[in-house]
């Protein structure tokens, strides 16, 4: 019995790696976003104060996404596998889902997530203003500089 257990968990892990590793970036794994198109982060407060930030939807070599999301962000966590069998939940320590959300942005693993409207308007950064003034003092600070004389 227990060599059938063993084969039974060997054979089952081949099936398990080959879902859905077609569709899987280069780094390993990806994230679906929810029905709205959002990220599947959230906030968990735990007993005793303390609050873990939940990835879902996680699909592919979740191992590799916290080793690397740990990393990044210099915490630890874990998995848990969902009870389909083919999702897993990352869980980060700490309040973290603005770094999550930034990191997971990075690594390009987001699948079916809507784009901020935020984010094309950072890329089309303003030019700085520049102002000119003409204050009594200009004269005194320009003598210590070389080649500009008033």
């Amino acid at each position: 019995s227990v060599a059938r257990r063993a084969m039974a968990s060997t054979a089952a892990k081949p099936a398990e790696k080959g879902v859905g590793t077609a569709k899987l970036p280069p780094c390993g794994f990806s994230v679906s976003g929810g029905k709205k198109g959002n990220v599947p982060v959230k906030v968990e407060k735990r007993p005793k104060g303390k609050k873990v930030t939940l990835i879902a939807n996680v699909q592919g070599s979740a191992k590799s996404l916290l080793s690397a999301l740990s990393t990044l962000l210099g915490c630890g966590g874990t998995l848990r596998q969902e009870s389909n069998g083919q999702h897993w939940t990352v869980e980060i320590q700490g309040d973290q889902v603005e770094r999550v959300n930034t990191a997971l942005k990075q690594l390009g693993c987001l699948k079916g997530v809507k784009k901020d409207p935020g984010d094309s308007d950072k890329q089309k950064k303003e030019p700085d203003v520049v102002t000119s003034r003409n204050v009594a003092y200009d004269k005194f600070l320009r003598q210590g500089e070389p080649g500009k004389e008033n």
